[in-house]
């Protein structure tokens, strides 16, 4: 860009004229929400050209420039709240920031002017008299969760549990002559990327129930019955793991209560009860005849230490329980017995208000007929209405359900002194315990469910964004994002020569 005066002062305004918010999938968009609250300003720049004596191929002059000038003093004004007047906060030589009078709210720490709340826009104006003028200032803003910026963020985490909004930055470049006249007028922008996730966990649990041997001593078989809970996430960092259990984000399981219910004429043995290494047994027990069904319910409670372990879909943490059982031979006198019509039941209780937050695969409010866990009826079967109603005094969504088949039962030989261990099939499936089914194993956390949300990141190119967690108006507690560092703009004006 060439003046149109050699060697006069020309004046250049570099301002931010707005903000837009944006979400891509949804079209959903608003300028609302948006305030700035500190400018950093630099030195301006002023080159002086000269000619080198030498033309290109088509005879134009090369010039040489010459080091930068720092010399003259810019000018910061601001919009604030709803006025359309320009007021001049502060002004700056290059070394010393001076404030104006008259605001209680600004102040100043090296080149940074902290900007009176409500500053909807900001301006930096500077002259030279040299051949050429760059200046260029870095902004900080904040999102306010304001009722549109809520909305756009509550619709882009339906869509989907990867969310990515962005956020424009408007500037305009205006150059005047010494006599006030308009010689340059240039707009840009540029657009930083939100990028955040909304930390989900996924709740389940497996049964398993296997054979042991025929105990001829005391005519009996012997059964080994076991559960496992599982809570998978999406978060594979695990220092943002701990952060969000930390803050109540995603569920975390303390401790719980497990409640397996045996098939008919199988009993307890409670002195085998085994929970994970550090796990805490707080109490066992049995209810005989329970609900009037003949069958023994037995109830474990514990407390447990941290099992969470990563795995290449999140981190993963998980509470186990097994236990022995019998089932009588007293009377029976055939040489083989078919136990294939056993099937064990179990629910888990956790002790916090809430396991799991994915469509799907989270806690049922002690009934499994409520439809929150895609598998509590597949699990339970006819066995559904017997566990109902586990717990008088609550009803959280904190119960998931498993159960299985004793697997390859059919034909258990009785003549025999030692067992043979078999696999098990869950809810009928034939597929072996071990393979959780309805659970997350080797797959992405991407359901779509409303939940709680850590919070939202920006990554771009010299823009990036501090979490202010925000007390919102979404389905659980929402974290908005916050402020952004190093958004900032830059002008370059050239004298004629």
């Amino acid at each position: 860009m060439y003046g149109p005066h050699e060697n006069e002062d020309i004046t250049m305004a570099l301002s931010d004229t707005g903000w837009l918010l944006r979400n891509e999938r949804t079209g959903l968009e608003t300028t609302d929400g948006v305030e700035l609250t500190y400018v950093t300003l630099t030195p301006q720049s002023n080159y002086t050209y000269s000619e080198t004596g030498e033309k290109d191929d088509e005879g134009r002059d090369y010039y040489s420039r010459s080091d930068a000038d720092h010399a003259g003093t810019s000018e910061l004004y601001a919009l604030i709240g709803d006025s359309s007047e320009w007021q001049l906060l502060a002004t700056y030589d290059g070394t010393t920031v001076t404030l104006q009078d008259g605001f209680t709210d600004l102040t100043v720490n090296g080149a940074t002017v902290y900007l009176p709340e409500g500053t909807a826009q900001v301006k930096v104006v500077a002259k030279t008299d040299k051949d050429s003028l760059t200046v260029s200032y870095s902004v900080g803003l904040t999102v306010r969760p304001t009722e549109e910026v809520i909305r756009i963020i509550e619709a882009a985490m339906e869509a989907n549990d990867y969310v990515l909004l962005q956020l424009f930055n408007y500037a305009a470049m205006q150059s005047y002559t010494p006599n006030g006249d308009e010689w340059e007028h240039s707009n840009d922008f540029a657009r930083a990327y939100l990028h955040g996730h909304v930390y989900r966990v996924g709740a389940s649990e497996t049964k398993s129930f296997r054979f042991v041997e025929v105990d001829q001593s005391n005519r009996r078989v012997v059964l080994q019955t076991g559960a496992t809970v599982a809570e998978q996430s999406n978060i594979t960092a695990q220092s943002e793991y701990n952060e969000a259990i930390e803050e109540g984000t995603i569920p975390y399981v303390s401790g719980g209560t497990w409640y397996d219910l045996l098939p008919l004429g199988v009993t307890a043995d409670l002195s085998t009860v085994t929970l994970s290494g550090g796990d805490t047994l707080k109490d066992a027990y049995v209810i005989e005849n329970y609900k009037g069904s003949g069958r023994e319910l037995v109830v474990v409670k514990a407390d447990f230490a941290d099992h969470s372990r990563y795995t290449i879909s999140g981190y993963r943490n998980t509470q186990t329980v097994s236990f022995t059982a019998y089932y009588s031979l007293e009377g029976y006198d055939q040489e083989t017995i078919n136990l294939s019509n056993f099937r064990n039941v179990i629910a888990f209780e956790s002790d916090d208000s809430w396991i799991g937050n994915v469509a799907g695969l989270t806690g049922e409010p002690d009934d499994p007929y409520a439809g929150n866990h895609r598998e509590s009826l597949t699990y339970l079967g006819v066995d559904a209405g017997l566990m109902t109603d586990l717990d008088s005094e609550r009803d959280d969504p904190s119960f998931v359900y498993a159960g299985a088949y004793l697997a390859d039962a059919s034909e258990i030989d009785l003549m025999q002194v030692a067992g043979l261990s078999k696999n098990v099939s869950v809810s009928g499936s034939g597929l072996p315990v071990r393979h959780e089914r309805g659970g997350y194993h080797q797959g992405d956390l991407r359901h779509r469910h409303p939940g709680r949300d850590r919070g939202l990141c920006a990554h771009g190119r010299g823009c990036g964004l501090r979490r202010q967690p925000v007390e919102g108006r979404l389905p659980l507690r929402q974290c908005v994002p916050a402020a952004a560092d190093g958004c900032g703009s830059r002008g370059v004006l050239f004298h004629r020569i």
